[in-house]
């Protein structure tokens, strides 16, 4: 199963999407849509949707693998919609309404009560502790962005989340594939470990001059999830042509690279 988030980096960049981060707890949740815009929402299992008559016209709700492809063809009122998770048939209710927006929105991630980690009593006011047992890839995401870019004392404290070697000078020239082949330079910054998880952080430059989207579906490895800090790049030479993504392997990167289709005739580990 394959993930596309969003870390929480509204604290490290200025220049990303902020994903919004909505737990329920019983209370009907609210979610914004701008009409004609796509909005991802992510979901810890597969979903059912539950959409009533009303508004199978102005609602699309398409879902895949967990995160649901919201997009509001026409102005929506409050609009109630159930959620049903498929291995645990817990109900989650989303009250669904436009808004006036002429920037994209970002991803919205849901989070069940039980799924929110618990702070250690024995740690400082300034430092949490992640314990590998409770560790999720969003966890580990915002550990490697909180660990790369802010201050020391605010990187949470434990035994869950150790660093791993990863060689610096990883080929990842065929990290992307498609029309995204060839159009990025690409180097490993560090990687982290948590449980089943490996997560990779990489440095990302774009090598054209031309606004270039981070496109998911072109990486060519065998990954559990993804996230960029930004969703694009400005063309080389401009402030905004580069950024820092993050990957999710069930093995280590090196072991979860495909190799590419053009140079070796078919995709292989």
């Amino acid at each position: 199963m394959k993930y596309l988030v969003f870390a929480l980096t509204i604290l490290v960049s200025p220049l990303s999407l902020a994903t919004e981060v909505l737990n329920w707890t019983g209370k009907p949740l609210k979610v914004e849509l701008a009409v004609g815009q796509e909005r991802l929402i992510k979901f810890s299992d597969n979903v059912e949707v539950a959409i009533p008559k009303s508004l199978v016209s102005r609602l699309l709700l398409p879902s895949a693998q967990g995160v649901v492809y919201a997009k509001a063809t026409d102005k929506i009122l409050d609009s109630r919609i159930r959620f049903r998770l498929m291995e645990s048939k817990r109900v989650i209710l989303i009250d669904f309404v436009t808004v006036e927006s002429s920037e994209q929105l970002g991803d919205v991630i849901i989070q069940l009560g039980s799924d929110k980690p618990q702070a250690s009593t024995q740690t400082s006011r300034n430092k949490g502790s992640i314990h590998a047992s409770r560790v999720s890839a969003v966890d580990l995401i915002r550990y490697a962005s909180i660990s790369l870019y802010m201050p020391e004392r605010l990187i949470p404290t434990g035994k869950g989340i150790t660093e791993t070697k990863v060689p610096l000078n990883l080929n990842l020239e065929h990290f992307f594939i498609g029309s995204s082949y060839g159009v990025f330079n690409l180097d490993v910054i560090k990687g982290w470990r948590a449980g089943g998880l490996y997560l990779t952080a990489i440095h990302l430059k774009n090598r054209t001059s031309s606004i270039q989207t981070i496109r998911r579906q072109d990486i060519n490895s065998d990954w559990l999830y993804f996230t960029p800090q930004q969703l694009f790049v400005t063309g080389k030479g401009s402030e905004r042509d580069q950024t820092t993504i993050y990957i999710v392997t069930e093995k280590p990167i090196q072991k979860s690279l495909y190799l590419s289709r053009g140079a070796y005739g078919s995709v292989s580990k």
